[in-house]
């Protein structure tokens, strides 16, 4: 089987997300030539000599714009390609779709949504684009999302199976890893997120806010990691300014790049958050999940209902309100019968044998077997 993940826009990072772990665990797995077709995001890809060594990649050139450089890829190589595998509902997956069946009639299509709940309200609109967004289904072969939930009110949408392919996660799997031996699971009174700060989906403003509103009932703190957008930065001075007595509360942490010391930061703290205003997964869920953090998301995170095993491990808070997030974290936070060895032992364990890379792409390499016999 030839199988080729198209994804321009992969970066280094991409490569231990499903636009990389698919592939790569198609070719490892089951001796598979599969590789994933991308720009040159990044000056180099060190993934490719360690989490993902013998990980196979085409590296095209920038010529037109993805939607343009796609569909031409595609129907230059489509004979080439058994099973072509496209994300997300938008134009360029389009644009591959019809030059695939253009030039390859017997090949198959896997369409990863990587979709939000913002993207199935769109999907249902009669426009163009919602036009659109209906096609790339339609046209798809397999179909697949990574969220019960949406994937429910799919099925409910469209006369085909909407199969359900969640994401895993590397970081309790990386044998590499020099953990500290001092790291106790869940030791400090921590709420942790980690993200691209600032951005509108993300929520920042609103955690921010509800953090300040539940701190006088609790003694934790709060911990941020990753880049701050230099737009909001005036919006963190306003609030410490409304707040002064956060400054020591509210930590920035910054970005962290080495896997050993972020999955250590998941490890030490009890609580993790991701407050999203839209999210279509999270992999941060997993990935703090995997540690033993209880979660504490939002109606817009899908993937929080998934999980926490819907609400055993965390709470789901309102979307973009900051009372109610406020409550939710003095409600976990105060709860003296709380059991967080037992809470960490439970969620790790589930985690681990939900969100797990092998069995994610084993169960859809039968998929697209079945599909191939077809």
């Amino acid at each position: 089987m030839r199988f080729v993940t198209l994804y321009p826009r992969a970066k280094n990072v991409q490569l231990v997300k499903d636009m990389g772990m698919i592939p790569y665990y198609i070719k490892t797995l089951f001796n598979e030539d599969a590789k994933l077709v991308t720009y040159k995001n990044d000056e180099s890809y060190p993934y490719l000599d360690t989490v993902v060594k013998g990980a196979k990649v085409e590296f095209i050139k920038k010529v037109f714009g993805r939607q343009i450089d796609g569909m031409i890829y595609t129907f230059i190589h489509a004979k080439e390609i058994d099973v072509l595998n496209l994300y997300h509902l938008n134009t360029a997956t389009f644009l591959s779709e019809i030059a695939y069946r253009l030039r390859n009639k017997k090949g198959k299509i896997y369409l990863k949504l990587d979709i939000s709940m913002e993207g199935l309200r769109t999907v249902q609109i009669k426009d163009p684009r919602g036009f659109i967004k209906r096609m790339d289904i339609k046209l798809a072969d397999i179909v697949s999302c990574e969220t019960k939930i949406i994937q429910k009110r799919l099925n409910e949408l469209f006369d085909k199976e909407i199969i359900y392919v969640t994401n895993g996660c590397l970081m309790g799997d990386d044998e590499s890893l020099d953990l500290s031996e001092d790291v106790n699971t869940n030791s400090e009174k921590t709420i942790l997120t980690v993200a691209k700060f600032g951005t509108y989906e993300k929520a920042s403003d609103t955690l921010l806010y509800a953090f300040a509103k539940s701190a006088d009932r609790h003694d934790y703190n709060l911990k941020i990691i990753g880049t701050v957008e230099e737009s909001f930065k005036s919006v963190i001075e306003k609030f410490f300014s409304e707040y002064p007595n956060m400054r020591e509360r509210v930590i920035f942490a910054g970005e962290i790049h080495d896997r050993a010391a972020l999955k250590n930061e998941y490890r030490r703290a009890r609580i993790f958050t991701l407050p999203s205003r839209r999210e279509s997964f999270g992999i941060v869920l997993v990935e703090a999940a995997y540690e033993g953090c209880y979660l504490v998301t939002t109606e817009a995170t899908p993937a929080g209902y998934d999980v926490s095993d819907n609400g055993k491990y965390g709470l789901i808070a309102k979307t973009d309100d900051i009372d109610d997030l406020a409550d939710k974290f003095v409600k976990i936070c105060t709860d003296e019968d709380f059991d967080w060895n037992k809470h960490a032992a439970g969620i790790s364990e589930y985690a681990k044998s939900v969100f797990d890379w092998e069995k994610i792409v084993t169960y859809l390499y039968g998929k697209i077997k079945e599909e191939l016999k077809k």
